[in-house]
């Protein structure tokens, strides 16, 4: 099984934090990407991200962090969350784990755009 259907949160879920979800077969899967591990992370080029600009990075990221949930999930290492329509599998991505991701992530997406 892989994980597929992959979306982003079109605005930041908690203080700039982007929510990533998917589905692990039948099984909705989430993950939340921390504001302060992705400015980290792309800190060299981009000091000064913005919830817009953090957001393209994901969404142009999604298909190598899908990977990360995958293997999560495949390992079964996911916490069950109620939520009003259900409940889904919440899967953390450490920042051990987002910078450990092979090819590295990419920022091409947010190349020319201004810094704030």
């Amino acid at each position: 099984m892989r994980v597929s259907d992959l979306d982003v949160s079109a605005a930041p879920y908690t203080h700039g934090s982007f929510l990533v979800g998917g589905y692990y077969g039948p099984q909705r899967v989430i993950t939340v990407l921390d504001r302060v591990d992705l400015d980290d992370y792309f800190e060299r080029g981009w000091p000064h991200l913005d919830d817009a600009q953090r957001r393209l990075l994901v969404e142009s990221n999604k298909e190598m962090i899908g990977k990360l949930m995958q293997k999560k999930c495949e390992a079964g290492e996911w916490q069950d969350e109620r939520l009003a329509g259900g409940t889904v599998k919440q899967i953390a991505i450490s920042r051990a784990d987002l910078f450990g991701i092979e090819p590295r992530l990419s920022d091409d997406c947010i190349k020319g755009t201004q810094h704030r």
